[in-house]
């Protein structure tokens, strides 16, 4: 019997370079529409790396289809022996968004999944939309033995695998 691929790639884009010190969101006070998030999860704030990040390359980056239901570990594991890979920095996502908003969080029920490092830890990084249209943030630890399953359209946005 043949097992069903847990992610097929739909596009592949590019993302700028960055000098690393965009912000993805404002402080907890400061949190605005104009961010284009109306929700952050607290745990976001609690994981993401403190200062300003390292200055990046112009990269290429797969947008992948969850294709079955999967833990973050299922998902993200078999596209790299070494998930860290995987990894984009906060600026990226935030480029991310910018650029890709439209076409990969149109509406409601639409969530993309994003890898990232901080204190030398892997975190799931969620972007969904709400009823609103405005994003909602969430940040999972790499193994969170939750299973997510396909009921809505969710996407994985890692750097290009070659």
């Amino acid at each position: 019997m043949k097992t069903k691929k847990q992610t097929e790639v739909l596009e592949v884009a590019l993302l700028d370079s960055t000098d690393g010190s965009e912000i993805l969101v404002k402080e907890r006070a400061s949190l605005s529409s104009e961010d284009g998030f109306n929700y952050v999860h607290p745990d976001y704030y609690e994981h993401r790396p403190e200062g300003h990040g390292e200055p990046t390359e112009e990269i290429r980056i797969e947008i992948r289809k969850m294709e079955k239901d999967a833990t973050f570990a299922e998902a993200f594991g078999p596209l790299s022996e070494d998930p860290s890979k995987l990894c984009l920095t906060l600026p990226q996502i935030k480029d991310f968004l910018k650029k890709c908003r439209s076409k990969w969080l149109p509406a409601h029920r639409y969530e993309v999944f994003f890898l990232f490092e901080s204190k030398g830890e892997l975190y799931i990084l969620k972007v969904a939309v709400g009823t609103d249209n405005h994003l909602r943030l969430y940040t999972y630890e790499y193994d969170d033995p939750e299973m997510w399953d396909d009921t809505r359209t969710r996407h994985l946005v890692v750097p290009e695998l070659t």
